[in-house]
């Protein structure tokens, strides 16, 4: 239950945070470790967004690997592999990301990542 309150959320947040507007399209499909390859084809972010996202996502899973991390840290989903899916990871250290999936063209329509504070029992989250 408290993944899943986290991760709404976060897509409220994210929706909430507007888009911007580019095309992105990359040479090959990105291997994301826990489903097939995703695609970074949108209109709603431009290119060096999905390439900080990446970055922050592989980033995130060496800590997750190589670390003791915060209980709540890690990586949440939410209708991955359903038409639609989404994607949130987050680690003290490196901050979140989220991503929308179109899981029918395993395509990443939009991303958002950001920095967390930790402070007691606060988890703080800025776009």
């Amino acid at each position: 239950m408290k993944y899943q309150v986290i991760l709404a959320i976060f897509v409220f947040v994210s929706i909430a945070a507007g888009s911007r507007s580019a095309q992105v399209y990359p040479d090959t499909a990105w291997e994301n470790g826990f489903t097939e390859p995703w695609h970074f084809y949108s209109d709603h972010y431009p290119k060096e967004a999905a390439t900080v996202f990446k970055t922050r996502w592989s980033l995130m899973e060496h800590e997750a690997k190589e670390t003791h991390l915060d209980e709540w840290s890690g990586l949440y989903t939410l209708g991955i592999f359903d038409l639609r899916g989404y994607a949130f990871r987050w680690s003290p250290d490196s901050g979140y990301v989220y991503a929308s999936v179109d899981a029918c063209r395993a395509n990443v329509d939009g991303v958002n990542y950001g920095k967390v504070r930790l402070s007691g029992n606060l988890i703080e989250m800025t776009p």
